[in-house]
C-alpha cells in the first residue's frame, strides 16, 4: 500500500519526526487504505500542505478512487479543490446542511444565501474580474455552536431573513433537479 501512495519500503525504517507533511499524509492515506474499503472519509486531506504537494495527493487521491472503486467523503475548506474532485457538494453552516447539489451546479446556481457568500469569498486570479465581482459580506454574529435555536441556523447573518426564518428551521427542498436548499426564501 506505500507504493500505491508513493512511498518506498525504506519508509518503514523511519521514524515519525523524519517524514514531511505530505509524506505523513501519504502514510495516513496507506493506513486508511490497508483494509480496502469502499468508503473513505477525507477530513481535511490537503489542509497544511503547500500547493505543489496538495495537487499531487488530490491526483493521487483520483487515481486511487478510480483503480480502488473508492467512494470518498472529502471535506474541506479550500472551495477550489472541492470544486475540482467533487461530484456532488453539501455545504453545511452551523452543523446544519444549507444546501446539497451536483457540483457544477452549486458553481452556476448557488441557492443558499451562506453559499452565495461562500463562493462570493473564493479569490479571482484575474484582476479584471475580479474588480467586477461583488462580494457579499456576511453582517452578525455566527449562532452559538452548542445552542439548539428554533429557526433556521444562518438567520442571524442572512439579508433575506423573515419572521418566519427565526421561528422554523427551512428543511432541504428542491431547487432543481438534485439541487437542494435549506432556504424559505431560495
Amino acid at each position: 500500500m506505500l507504493q500505491r501512495v508513493g512511498l518506498d519500503a525504506e519508509t518503514l525504517e523511519k521514524y515519525p519526526h523524519e517524514f514531511s507533511g505530505g509524506q505523513r499524509q501519504r502514510i495516513g492515506i496507506a493506513r486508511a487504505l490497508v483494509t480496502h474499503p469502499d468508503f473513505v472519509l477525507c477530513d481535511e486531506p490537503i489542509s497544511a500542505l503547500d500547493v505543489s504537494i496538495q495537487a499531487q495527493v488530490v491526483n493521487m487521491l483520483e487515481d486511487l478512487q478510480q483503480d480502488m472503486g473508492l467512494t470518498y467523503l472529502f471535506v474541506a475548506h479550500d472551495l477550489s479543490m472541492v470544486r475540482h474532485i467533487s461530484h456532488r457538494i453539501a455545504v453545511m453552516y452551523a452543523g446544519h446542511i444549507a444546501e446539497i447539489s451536483p457540483a457544477k451546479e452549486l458553481y452556476r446556481h448557488p441557492a443558499h444565501p451562506y453559499t452565495q457568500a461562500l463562493l462570493s469569498a473564493i479569490p479571482i486570479p484575474n484582476p479584471q474580474r475580479a474588480r467586477q465581482t461583488q462580494r457579499i459580506r456576511l453582517q452578525g454574529d455566527p449562532p452559538d455552536p452548542v445552542a439548539e435555536l428554533p429557526g433556521c441556523p444562518f438567520a442571524s447573518r442572512c439579508s433575506r431573513c423573515t419572521p418566519r426564518c427565526t421561528r422554523e428551521r427551512p428543511a432541504l427542498e428542491p431547487v432543481s433537479g438534485q439541487h437542494l436548499a435549506a432556504c424559505f426564501e431560495k
